[in-house]
Formats: C-alpha cells, structure tokens, sequence
C-alpha cells in the first residue's frame, strides 16, 4: 500500500545529493586527506570557531583544490546552513564521510584500539606502528593470489607516500590559512585604525557643522530682529505719511477756501470801488455851507470838555467834507 518513490531530478539539475556526491569524489580522489584537508581548512578559516559563512566555504574548497559551480556551492550551504548564514564546519565534515557499516566499525574501532598508545591515549596512530603490524600476506588479493605480498606492500607504500605529500600539502595549506589570517588581522587592523580616523575627521566636521549652525542661528536670530525692526519702522512711516497726507489735503481745502474767499473778495471790491465813487460824486454835488465869520475867536476851552470836543468834531467834519475848488467849477 506504499506510494511510488518520487521521479528522479531531471538530468543536470543541481541538488544537494549530486553536490555533496561531487565533493566527495573530488576529495576522496586526493586520497585519505582530503576530507581531513578539508576539516582543518575550516577549522583554520574559522579561528577554532567551527562556524563560517558562504564566502568562507569559497575559501576553504579554492584551497582544497577543489573547483564547484557557484550553485552547486549554494546547495551544500543551503543544507547546512543552521539559520544565521553560517555551517557548522564538523557537521559538514562528517556528512561527507562515507558511512561505514556496523561491522566496519567495530572492526575500526578494535584495529585503532590496538595500534593506540594504551598509556598516553592520544586518540591517534602513528604511521610507523601501522606499517610495523602490517601483514601483506594477508591481504584478499594476495590470498586470492591476484597480488604478490610484494605487490601489496608496496601498494601500501604507495598509500604512504600519498599521504605523506598529502599532509605536507596540508601543512603547505595551514601556513598559507594562516598567513592569510595574518594578512586579513593586519587589514582588519589598518581598517580599524582608518575608520577611527574617519570618526574622529566626522566628528570634528560635525563640531564645525554644530559651530556654524549656531552662527547661522544667531545669524538668523539677528535678521529675524532687524526685519521686526524695520517692519515697525516701515509702520511708521506708513502712519506718518498717511498723517501727511491728511495734513496736506487739510492744507490744500484751506487753501481752496481762502482762494474762494479771495475770488468773492475780487468780485466785491469793484463794487465797493463802485459805490465809493458814488458817494464821492454825491458829496461832489451838495454845496458846502459857509459858517458866518466871528468878530472874536472862540473862547479856548479846557482840553477834554464838552465844547471842545464838539469843536474838533466840527473841525474834523470840516475837513473830511472839504472838496477842491476845481470841483465846482
């Protein structure tokens, strides 16, 4: 009653399974350090951390040797990727080792357990003490009769020679790891020394930028108080010129008004011109009494008397009503 097992990937699609395939084989065709290789090559990059992001995983397999399209590379870090954009560099490792069956394992386990130091338990071997123990004779081929106990030893000297220029290819690579840590610490350290300098230049023009912002503000302070200033001074000047020109127009209406007066007195003095004439010519044409003359003078009266103020009336009338003799003629 099971379903059908899922259709292979089409043909050239990039899946983790091919992936971690091809990086196996490609490490495994290194020999047995390839994997190991591996392992320090991230522990190297990783600082001991275990931990490192997808530009670093370019790093560790440029040095391993190893040459994968970009989404093949993306596949095995998307599949390990715990979440944060980093992998777990031991997990990787391990996913990449063949899986042993159980009796390969205890067979493994009991073979290392021979080999190791059982005082010091290093939870390593030495190559020698492998190569001493080793017995050529029998090897399966051997007991088959397809190789010769020379053949097989040397077959294993083979191996050794292997992972001897493994290994010093290896060492080779952990100077060069660590040669480029140094040189990477070195730039972190310019970096940081340049990005102090580049802090303390932005904070020096932000005290600047602080400086002439507050010039600009009492600056600014300064125009908004002359333009009051000046906006007050211009309201007076309104007040006063509209004042002005209420006086000039008061001004101009007296003016009017005593040119109007001037106008009526032009008409009225040649009428009174007229009538003066008039009376002239009536007082030309009545004749003049002629008082009697006296024998004696009039008697002198006391200034401010009766009778001498009625003396200088008639005396002053006299005079006014006096009319030239070519008058009559």
């Amino acid at each position: 009653g099971g379903g059908e097992a899922p259709p292979p990937p089409p043909q050239g699609e990039v899946t983790f399974e091919r992936s971690q395939e091809q990086l196996r084989a490609m490490l495994y065709k290194r020999g047995p350090g390839g994997v190991r290789g591996l392992a320090r090559a991230m522990a190297h990059v990783s600082r001991g951390t275990g931990q490192i992001d997808r530009t670093d995983l370019d790093t560790v397999l440029g040095f391993c040797g190893v040459a994968m399209t970009p989404d093949a590379v993306n596949s095995l870090f998307a599949r390990y990727d715990q979440g944060q954009g980093v992998v777990d560099a031991s997990a990787m490792v391990q996913g990449l080792r063949v899986p042993l069956s159980r009796a390969q394992e205890r067979a493994v386990l009991a073979v290392f357990e021979t080999l190791e130091d059982p005082t010091f338990k290093t939870g390593a071997v030495e190559m020698h003490e492998v190569i001493k123990r080793y017995q050529p004779g029998r090897h399966p081929r051997v007991v088959s009769g397809d190789m010769s106990e020379s053949e097989a030893m040397r077959e294993l000297e083979l191996v050794q020679e292997d992972n001897n220029r493994l290994v010093s290819r290896e060492r080779e690579h952990a100077a060069s790891m660590d040669s480029l840590a140094d040189s990477n610490q070195r730039n972190i350290t310019n970096l940081e020394r340049e990005r102090s300098q580049v802090e303390s230049e932005l904070n020096h023009e932000r005290t600047k930028r602080n400086e002439v912002e507050e010039r600009l503000k009492s600056s600014l302070d300064e125009l908004n108080k002359l333009r009051a200033e000046a906006h007050a001074r211009a309201q007076l000047e309104a007040d006063v010129g509209s004042r002005l020109r209420q006086a000039h127009a008061s001004i101009a209406d007296a003016i009017q008004a005593q040119e109007t007066q001037l106008s009526i007195l032009a008409e009225v003095v040649p009428q009174l011109d007229m009538v003066h004439a008039s009376l002239l010519t009536a007082l030309a044409s009545e004749p003049v009494p002629v008082a009697p003359e006296a024998s004696f003078p009039p008697p002198q009266s006391a200034p401010g008397s009766v009778y001498q103020g009625e003396q200088n009336g008639r005396e002053s009338a006299s005079r006014n009503s006096y009319v030239p003799q070519e008058e009559y003629a």
